[in-house]
């Protein structure tokens, strides 16, 4: 087998390798390689793990953002306009972390293709080391990792695939089990496998590659990984395409990369509105789900007895989740009662309705706890608005830890993206939950540079206003690796305004994407 391409190799700007591109491309060309795609580690910003585990992960080795810009990509630009004898793909390799896909918008703005690697992956607001010992539910998260990031569309190859098993030393039937997975998740999302040719000893593991066998339609290359110019096309090359033979694998000799654009995501405004459902409650959240909306929205609270549950006016009856007149007078409520004086037994029964094509529909209340539940059985990212109620206000965060502790218990903190206009509240969480996407609310008086400032100085993601939300302030934010989200659309045309200039987010009653 010819060897004519190679997709997986690492210059030193990441920190634990040697050369750089042109080294590379100079020995792809001394080998009579037709293609080549460069694709070291990609820039991972300090806040989204942390201080610590930015060191401990070796990241903070690894280039920064200004070098992604303003070397790497252009010794890559350098090359291709220099070495016309060979085709130089653009690439990178990097981690998935939920709930970033303006990161990724990012980062394939920029380049071809993207690796998926998963080194280390959230396992409920803790970041585990794929290289450590991994109990088996650190294995399904691992794969459930995999499953995920291929779903967005953004990887082109899933490199080293067996690295679950870097210190597992008898293969069971459960590791099969998730190789399955694996395998098949890459075929669902058109993903190549990749047999890596410098795994230290470790891999490519002949029990998972014995089951890739069984898949005809499983994509597969062949990669050195290298991180010296003497791997590049080194003895272990030739060991990986011996391995392959041996095992009767067909490896393909290039690699299609994925055409990728800019993807805005649309979040469902209540779950779902402008249909026959009550936003907020079960119907609505359900009805989003049906929309396939990327996230969907909600709006706490917290009675007076300490039950967190969703609903988004302040009292009885105002503008939006109206209560029945039935069900008002039967319980001798007033209409204009704050909800912070009922306890849950006092409103959860309460009848909720909305009018839409001149027909009633009613639905109840819903427990947060319920509404974390439906996201996690459907695989559905979460926007929770926190409004001004007990024990969550700008005076008072004391419930804040028993919301925390509910998404904690479900195992949804790498899926959640907490938003308030309460300043105070989101800096609590950030001070407390680290790795929680946190979103500040502005409104027509505060969507504004001021507030992208203040988004900026704390590494907090931005929600204004859609009608004053500017192409500069969406820049503005991307320049720091934050996402914009704009509310509430439901005009297609205001919809394509706002995906033309690249906003991350939109959120909506109506628009699907």
């Amino acid at each position: 087998m010819k060897r004519v391409s190679n997709y997986h190799s690492h210059v030193s700007l990441c920190g634990h390798a040697e050369g750089n591109v042109e080294d590379y491309v100079k020995e792809a060309i001394r080998c009579e390689y037709e293609e080549i795609g460069i694709s070291d580690h990609a820039p991972i910003p300090v806040y989204f793990v942390g201080e610590k585990m930015h060191v401990n992960l070796w990241l903070s080795q690894m280039m920064t953002k200004e070098i992604f810009e303003n070397d790497y990509l252009p010794q890559l630009d350098y090359c291709i306009e220099k070495y016309k004898e060979i085709n130089i793909i653009k690439g990178l390799e990097v981690e998935y972390i939920p709930c970033k896909s303006y990161f990724y918008n990012y980062l394939l703005s920029k380049v071809k293709y993207l690796n998926l690697g998963v080194h280390y992956f959230f396992n409920n607001n803790v970041i585990v080391n794929s290289y450590d010992y991994l109990t088996e539910e650190e294995i399904e998260k691992y794969v459930e990792t995999i499953e995920e990031a291929l779903q967005t569309n953004y990887f082109s190859c899933l490199v080293h695939p067996d690295l679950y098993l870097y210190r597992v030393n008898k293969f069971t039937e459960f590791h099969g089990k998730m190789a399955k997975r694996i395998i098949e998740a890459c075929i669902k999302n058109d993903v190549y496998l990749e047999i890596n040719a410098n795994g230290r000893n470790k891999y490519p593991r002949e029990e998972f590659w014995n089951i890739v066998k069984e898949y005809p339609n499983a994509k597969i290359i062949i990669n050195s990984d290298a991180h010296r110019i003497c791997d590049f096309h080194g003895e272990n090359i030739q060991r990986t395409i011996e391995f392959a033979k041996k095992l009767n694998i067909e490896v393909e000799e290039k690699m299609i990369t994925k055409d990728n654009d800019f993807k805005t995501l649309f979040v469902g405004h209540r779950g779902s509105s402008y249909a026959g459902v009550v936003n907020n409650t079960l119907s609505g959240f359900k009805e989003g789900i049906k929309r396939g909306y990327y996230a969907l929205e909600c709006d706490v609270r917290v009675t007076i007895d300490g039950v967190y549950y969703i609903h988004h006016d302040p009292t009885v009856t105002l503008y939006n989740n109206n209560f029945t007149k039935e069900c008002i007078e039967k319980n001798g409520i007033n209409p204009d009662d704050d909800m912070k004086k009922f306890t849950w037994d006092e409103i959860k029964d309460l009848d909720l309705y909305y009018v839409y094509e001149d027909k009633t529909y009613y639905d109840k209340l819903i427990l947060f706890e319920d509404y974390i539940k439906l996201c996690k059985e459907n695989n559905i990212n979460c926007v929770i608005e926190l409004k001004y109620t007990n024990g969550i206000n700008t005076e008072d965060v004391s419930k804040i830890d028993g919301l925390m502790e509910i998404i904690e218990k479900h195992q949804m903190l790498d899926h959640v993206m907490i938003l308030t206009s309460m300043r105070n509240c989101l800096l609590y969480i950030k001070d407390n939950y680290r790795l929680v996407n946190l979103v500040l609310l502005t409104g027509e008086t505060t969507t504004n540079m001021k507030s992208i400032d203040w988004c900026i100085e704390h590494n907090i993601h931005f929600d204004g206003y859609h009608r004053l939300v500017t192409k500069r302030m969406i820049n503005k934010l991307h320049k720091h690796n934050l996402s914009c989200n704009v509310w509430t659309v439901n005009d297609p045309k205001i919809g394509k305004k706002f995906i033309d200039m690249k906003v991350d987010y939109i959120t909506t009653d109506v628009l699907v994407d």
